[in-house]
């Protein structure tokens, strides 16, 4: 058995996450922030409030490790979720997400599509013989900052319904830059054509508080003080920007429904049936054997029928870095796909109900990427059913 511990993050100033490369500052120069912040930079700021509340010391190496684990292992047993963007209506807490990139808008209305032969359309030179429907394509003119959706559309698009997507519903949060100067050490004055811009994003708006949405799982008897995630703050970004720390409110209905699956739990799937597999956190796959390729991941095992990869439609890459804190070095540099990133994956052989189960091991799950990444809450998936009129 298992104890989750849900909480809510709020800033109260402008976040800048990354990115991990040299910012030195000059006329020239502009950073921007990634939004939201990695599983790897949330990991470190929940492992950090839990070390400082259990009273290790920083200096105990063998402590830290069994307290916490290590910016490349979580003890046994820990899950984290999150960071999800979500804003307080009402008393209710609200996630939003990208839009996956599977959905296609007709006639003003939004729905998950299904695909057809690639033809003479072609996303990139890895591209799997099947792609997308072309209203796809057209639709992500601007794929680095795609649409964002609330709980609510989200559950719509998963359960293969249709949704308007007004474009003036914004997401709880705005871009700010921030402009700054370089200051001379020895003088203490501004140093002459070292501008730098900095674009970073501020959460919530004048309607309500807008935070960062997460929970922490451990199993049952385990030591960690995780009640200290619901106390004090977090601290994140350039100059270890405060978070406040508070239990999460009652999550909206909608949330529930889409972590429980619960769209999945009437249908039955037929043999060959083409649902989509969604990416809601980062995943990098660097391993063709173990992990797969962006455009062909790597699926579990399933017992009694199979699914194969058979379309992909991809939002770009982000690469994802940082310092391990505990060492003083660097970690690797990665390409991360991120959230929206959709593959088409086919259904094939058993019964309606062992294909059931394969969906349901595939949503609202780690399912992506090297193993080891996974606790972190790397490569998690949903599973979302095509809109009848698009399949």
């Amino acid at each position: 058995m298992w104890t989750t511990t849900t909480f809510l993050a709020v800033p109260d100033e402008a976040l800048f996450i990354g990115p991990p490369r040299s910012q030195v500052k000059g006329e020239a120069h502009h950073a921007e922030t990634i939004f939201p912040p990695p599983p790897s930079t949330f990991q470190g700021a929940v492992r950090t409030r839990i070390l400082m509340a259990s009273g290790v010391s920083l200096d105990d190496k063998a402590a830290i490790q069994r307290c916490v684990g290590t910016s490349s292992a979580m003890p046994s047993g820990w899950q984290l979720a999150g960071p999800w963007v979500a804003e307080v209506q009402d008393g209710t807490v609200v996630p939003w997400v990208p839009l996956p990139a599977c959905a296609g808008s007709r006639g003003g209305l939004w729905s998950v599509c299904g695909t057809r032969p690639r033809g003479d359309i072609l996303l990139d030179g890895a591209a799997p013989p099947e792609l997308p429907d072309a209203a796809i394509v057209a639709a992500l003119s601007d794929r680095r900052h795609p649409h964002w959706i609330d709980a609510r559309a989200l559950f719509t698009l998963l359960a293969g319904g249709a949704t308007p997507l007004d474009v003036g519903a914004k997401p709880p949060f705005a871009d700010e830059t921030r402009v700054g100067l370089q200051i001379d050490d020895a003088t203490r004055g501004a140093q002459r054509a070292n501008l730098y811009f900095r674009r970073t994003v501020r959460l919530g708006r004048s309607t309500g508080a807008g935070g960062l949405l997460g929970s922490l799982e451990v199993p049952d008897g385990d030591s960690a003080p995780t009640t200290a995630l619901t106390t004090g703050w977090l601290n994140m970004g350039r100059r270890h920007r405060p978070l406040a720390l508070q239990p999460a409110p009652p999550i909206a209905a909608a949330w529930q429904d889409v972590v429980s699956g619960a769209h999945l739990d009437e249908i039955e799937p037929a043999d060959g049936a083409l649902f989509w597999l969604v990416l809601a956190s980062p995943v990098s796959l660097p391993d063709e054997r173990a992990t797969g390729t962006p455009a062909r991941p790597r699926l579990p095992d399933f017992s009694g029928c199979r699914a194969d990869v058979v379309a992909a439609v991809h939002l770009p890459p982000v690469v994802i870095g940082g310092l391990d804190l505990a060492t003083r070095r660097s970690k690797p540099n990665r390409a991360f796909l991120m959230p929206g990133t959709a593959w088409g994956v086919r259904i094939t052989g058993g019964g309606p109900d062992e294909r059931r189960t394969a969906l349901r091991a595939l949503h609202h799950r780690c399912t992506l990427g090297p193993a080891e990444d996974r606790p972190f809450g790397f490569g998690r998936t949903w599973i979302a059913r095509p809109h009848m009129e698009t399949s």
